[in-house]
């Protein structure tokens, strides 16, 4: 569902299929994560929000192919069944071959969405804080293929983030703006909490209060409300 509409909800945002598609997609993986937790890709991105306020998403984004090939072979296996249901290879393709297609895949799908390989905000000391900060995280309940210490998650961050270290630090530096406004404009997004029953509070982001009130009827769909 996520290869077959991303991109149409990228390139075209008034695309309300792609959009309810990728909605009910979010909402099935919220569900799946919930029961199985997570890895290394949210424990890492936690730490660059903590530290340097990344947008969660946007950080998950830059990781992930990072991470998967951090995994080696030890993911190959999961990776290739993926790929096979994202029609990216054939049940019979190389194993091996299949999953770092995948990854690959997956770095091709950020080039096209703008998403960058890295960051250049990092300030080069704080690195070992927040490895330490992942690895408290993550170690040991999530259920990742490859266990990685703090020593190892470092790495993430020296050879995979790092496009350009920072000299000073970033935190008066705003990542992204937003604003309550009922106008697309460029750059700015509406933000809007969206209730329901006991289903929690999500953050909706949306160009404006008529789209982000149509994505809520369409969640109390989806959720059987």
């Amino acid at each position: 569902m996520i290869f077959e509409n991303l991109e149409t909800a990228y390139k075209d945002g008034k695309n309300e299929v792609a959009r309810r598609n990728m909605l009910r997609a979010a909402y099935i993986a919220g569900i799946a994560f919930s029961k199985s937790y997570v890895g290394y890709v949210h424990a890492v991105a936690h730490s660059l929000g903590g530290q340097y306020n990344v947008p969660h998403g946007l950080a998950n984004a830059v990781l992930m192919p990072i991470v998967l090939d951090e995994f080696g072979d030890s993911a190959y296996e999961k990776l290739h069944q993926l790929a096979v249901v994202a029609g990216v290879s054939k049940e019979n393709d190389s194993i091996d071959v299949s999953a770092k297609r995948f990854i690959q895949t997956i770095r091709d799908m950020n080039a096209r969405m703008n998403i960058p390989t890295g960051f250049t905000n990092i300030v080069e000391a704080d690195i070992p804080m927040m490895a330490e900060h992942a690895d408290a995280e993550a170690n040991p309940l999530y259920p990742v293929p490859k266990l990685m210490d703090a020593s190892e998650l470092e790495k993430l961050y020296n050879d995979g983030l790092v496009d350009t270290f920072s000299a000073t630090h970033p935190h008066d530096e705003p990542f992204c703006q937003w604003e309550e406004t009922d106008e697309i404009k460029p750059g700015i997004w509406h933000v809007m909490p969206i209730t329901h029953g006991d289903h929690g509070t999500a953050i909706g982001l949306f160009e404006s209060k008529d789209i982000t009130q149509k994505f809520y009827e369409d969640m109390i769909v989806i959720l059987g409300k």
